[in-house]
């Protein structure tokens, strides 16, 4: 097992058979908190596993060993699935990947169909801590959705189609921005009410007079 080169280098996570006992160890650890701390939706809540400063010991394990090198990621999430079908610790195996894939995205590879309905699971679950999760991703994603608003050249729309198919629970993490987005687009003013530049937009109007629609209690025309 080899290190990158910017990493230090772990004592256990030198050989093969050291990063599985450690991983493996790491895993035990999440199966006595299951067991510690019980859900009644049998989905662990507890701020230790889905907080985002704070995270327990046998996590930050993991994640030191999977930030090894690409090897060791991939030896991590083979251990992980190896018991998923275990029901006691199903939900917290896939908050463990899901985790791995917010640090790591880039590095993880998801040609695995076990690893992708776990990560989709897991987004599920977890989708309110997740969203506060750090990710490496997040800023180029963010800048991208801003910039193509105002300048929607065919690169940086092809760049964040790319993204949405291989990286789509990152895309998702946006949505919020991207609505937002649209939003200003379809009214023509930004959040502070200001006029925006209707760059490419085209005004018209039906024969038969403007389309009515409700949005809540209130009707709007559409034209």
């Amino acid at each position: 097992f080899g290190n990158d080169a910017n990493v230090p280098r772990l004592a256990y996570a030198q050989t093969q058979e050291s990063t599985i006992s450690a991983i493996r160890l790491a895993l035990d650890y999440l199966e006595i908190e299951n067991h510690t701390e019980p859900s009644n939706s049998g989905i662990p809540q507890t701020e230790t596993s889905t907080g985002r400063n704070i995270i327990p010991d046998w996590l930050i394990l993991l994640v030191l060993i999977s930030k090894a090198s690409t090897q060791h990621l991939e030896r991590t999430i083979d251990c992980v699935l190896e018991h998923s079908n275990k029901a006691s610790s199903l939900h917290s195996r896939y908050l463990v990947l899901l985790r791995l894939y917010t640090m790591f995205p880039l590095r993880m590879t998801l040609g695995e169909s076990r690893l992708r309905h776990a990560l989709q699971e897991a987004s599920y679950d977890y989708h309110r801590p997740w969203l506060e999760w750090r990710c490496p991703l997040d800023g180029q994603v963010s800048e991208m959705l801003c910039n193509i608003t105002t300048s929607p050249h065919q690169r940086l729309c092809q760049s964040t189609i790319d993204i949405a198919k291989h990286h789509p629970l990152i895309l998702i993490r946006q949505l919020s921005l991207l609505k937002k987005r649209l939003i200003e687009d379809g009214s023509g003013v930004d959040s502070e009410n200001k006029s925006l530049i209707k760059r490419g937009r085209i005004q018209g109007r039906q024969f038969e007079g403007d389309t009515i629609a409700r949005v809540g209690s209130r009707e709007v025309k559409v034209s």
